[in-house]
C-alpha cells in the first residue's frame, strides 16, 4: 500500500491542497449542521453533529502533521471525541432553549419557526421528564402574564375545546394548566398558526401545520385544506413527496377513508 509522506517534498505542495480542500469541506458541514440543524430527532441530530464536527477535529490535526512533526496525533483524535460529543450537545440544547424562549412572532426564518412549533409540541408531550415539565409550566406561565392579545383564546382557558377527545377545560383544570392535554394542544396550535401568520407562503410551514392538525385534533379537512395551500406554494421535491404520502400513502389517511 503506497503512504503518502507529508514531509516528502515531492508530494507536500499536492498533499497540502488536497488537506486545504478537506479541512474546507469539513468546516462547510459544520456551518450546515449549525445552520440547518436537524432538531426533531435528539439521537439523529447529536450523532449528525458529532460527526460534522469531528470531521474537523480530524482535519485540524492532520493539518497540524504539517506544522509539528510529530507523532501521537491519533492519541489527540482519541482525546478529543468525547469533547466535540459534549460540545454538539450542549450547543444544541442551548439552541433549543433560546428558541423556545423566544417569542412565536419573532422567528428569523421558516426552519426556525417549524422547529420551534415542534420542540413546543413535543414538549407538550413529554410528560414524564421534570425538567421539561418546569421549563412547560414557565413558558406557559409566561405567555399567560404577557400576552396582550385579546383575541387569544389562551386567556380564557374554560372556552377551549378538543373534538377529537369530546373535552374541555374545566374550571378545576385552571390551576394546573400544565397537564391538561386539551389546553396544551390549543397552546402548541398557537405557535403553529403563528408560523402560518408569519411564514404561510413556505411549504414546509404548510405541511408541518397539516401533520399537527391531522395528529394533534384528527382534524382531516382542515389537514387537508392546509395541504392545499402547501401546493400551490411550489414545494421542492421532498416536500411533495410528503404531500403525497400524507394524502395517499398514509395508513391513518386510509382509516379516516
Amino acid at each position: 500500500m503506497f503512504i503518502l509522506d507529508p514531509f516528502d517534498e515531492d508530494m507536500s505542495g499536492l498533499l497540502l491542497i488536497e488537506v486545504f480542500l478537506t479541512a474546507l469541506a469539513a468546516v462547510m458541514i459544520a456551518y450546515q449542521y449549525v445552520k440547518y440543524m436537524p432538531y426533531f430527532d435528539t439521537y439523529i441530530s447529536v450523532t449528525f453533529g458529532f460527526l460534522s464536527f469531528l470531521f474537523v477535529w480530524i482535519m485540524i490535526n492532520l493539518a497540524l502533521t504539517y506544522v509539528i512533526p510529530l507523532t501521537g496525533h491519533f492519541v489527540v483524535i482519541l482525546i478529543g471525541v468525547v469533547p466535540v460529543f459534549l460540545l454538539v450537545n450542549n450547543m444544541r440544547g442551548r439552541f433549543l432553549e433560546d428558541l423556545l424562549l423566544k417569542p412565536p412572532e419573532k422567528m428569523a426564518t421558516e426552519l426556525e419557526a417549524i422547529t420551534q412549533c415542534y420542540a413546543v409540541y413535543i414538549l407538550t408531550m413529554s410528560h414524564s421528564d421534570p425538567e421539561d415539565e418546569i421549563r412547560l409550566i414557565g413558558l406557559i406561565n409566561v405567555h399567560l402574564k404577557e400576552c396582550q392579545k385579546p383575541e387569544c383564546p389562551l386567556t380564557n382557558p374554560v372556552e377551549l375545546y378538543d373534538p377529537c377527545t369530546d373535552k374541555h377545560v374545566s374550571d378545576g383544570d385552571v390551576v394546573n394548566l400544565h397537564k391538561n392535554t386539551v389546553f396544551l394542544k390549543h397552546y402548541a396550535k398557537m405557535y403553529f398558526e403563528a408560523a402560518i401568520s408569519n411564514f404561510g407562503n413556505y411549504p414546509g410551514v404548510r405541511i408541518a401545520y397539516a401533520s399537527f392538525l391531522f395528529h394533534a385534533f384528527r382534524n382531516v379537512h382542515a389537514a387537508l385544506n392546509e395541504l392545499s395551500s402547501a401546493k400551490k406554494s411550489k414545494p421542492n421535491i421532498m416536500q411533495s413527496f410528503e404531500i403525497y404520502k400524507f394524502e395517499y400513502a398514509s395508513p391513518n389517511r386510509k382509516k379516516q377513508k
